[in-house]
């Protein structure tokens, strides 16, 4: 009797595990229960610019989708979003060049909606922009994209987006394929790789999400299990290498601007969570990132603009953002603009 009912057991819950693969499968066909940060669609392979640099495939075409928006994505033939570019003639016009992450990339906006194109429309600014961002990239990556193509475009200034949600832990992903680093220093791991993907599980949090208490345990999850070390000293090893890895390469950044002379400021990107829910940090230095980073950039003496403070200072951040998702929407975009615009002196020459 005892062995009968053990096996229908594991009948029941092998039958269960069926239904939830085939719920989970199912669900991918459906943009709408699409993870937060959204699909590319048709999925475009990957180009390889060097060892940790990869963009979308040449002249790729086709939308990212998700529950927050679904807008078009063209790239160049070199694979970033942006028009083509002739490197002989804009090094003429001595652009502005823009790196970095999907911040700057213009994850979930219209191209033309960025604030990268934002600038060049204004009456203010009337400089050609080049930007060459790319989600996923942190510090090692700017400065690669750095030796690469900035001589060749001669720019008036290099605007670098760091986002501190991700950026040191970007750079330790770097420092994995340079060094080999183990593996237990860096941030994610299979079981929550799977948390992020599963169709299943967005699908039930996003049905929650409108629940204010909800989003408050989510959000303390998110920052406990992805990037608390950046805020606290509870693993200071963990920590000093999230630092200092990325402030050794912000130093070649400061000797490549000097020795090339071209002129670079650091934008920095604040944590949306830093913005949009405040109440969780209060066991943490909600601003130490910040603290750290512009603290060091004095010191290598490279100028910098954070944006922290400008967020906190409106009574629409919540609009800058999209619902689920963390990068900025239109109005977002069309807010820092605003900023760059009043902190640049750049004159047309």
């Amino acid at each position: 009797m005892y062995i009968s009912k053990k096996r229908e057991l594991f009948i029941l819950l092998g039958i269960i595990f069926i239904c939830l693969v085939g719920i989970e499968m199912g669900l991918r066909y459906f943009p709408f229960f699409a993870k937060r940060s959204g699909v590319f669609e048709p999925k475009p392979s990957r180009n390889d610019l060097n060892d940790i640099i990869s963009v979308f495939e040449p002249n790729y075409s086709g939308n990212h989708i998700s529950r927050d928006f679904e807008v078009n994505v063209r790239t160049n033939s070199l694979g970033f979003r942006e028009r083509e570019i002739d490197f002989e003639k804009m090094s003429l016009k001595r652009p502005v060049f823009f790196i970095g992450d999907s911040y700057f990339f213009g994850w979930g906006v219209e191209r033309e909606f960025r604030f990268s194109e934002r600038l060049f429309n204004t009456i203010q600014f009337k400089i050609p922009t080049v930007n060459f961002s790319f989600p996923g990239q942190g510090t090692s990556h700017y400065f690669d994209m750095l030796n690469m193509y900035a001589k060749k475009l001669n720019p008036r200034l290099v605007i670098i987006g760091f986002f501190v949600g991700n950026d040191f832990l970007d750079d330790q992903n770097a420092l994995r394929i340079y060094t080999n680093v183990d593996k237990k220093l860096l941030s994610g791991d299979s079981i929550r790789r799977f948390l992020r993907e599963s169709r299943i599980i967005n699908v039930v949090k996003y049905s929650l999400w409108s629940i204010p208490w909800f989003r408050t345990i989510f959000n303390k999850l998110e920052l406990r299990n992805d990037r608390i070390n950046l805020f606290c000293d509870e693993n200071k090893e963990i920590q000093n290498l999230l630092y200092s890895t990325t402030f050794s390469v912000l130093d070649k950044i400061s000797e490549f601007s000097k020795s090339n002379h071209i002129p670079i400021l650091i934008v920095i990107i604040p944590d949306h969570l830093q913005v949009i829910n405040k109440n969780i940090f209060e066991e943490y230095d909600i601003y130490k990132p910040q603290k750290k980073l512009t603290g060091y950039l004095k010191k290598i003496d490279l100028p910098y603009l954070n944006l922290l403070p400008y967020f906190l200072n409106t009574e629409d951040s919540e609009l800058y953002f999209f619902k689920e998702d963390k990068h900025w929407t239109s109005e977002g975009h069309e807010f820092v603009s605003k900023i760059i615009i009043e902190h640049l002196s750049i004159k047309e020459e």
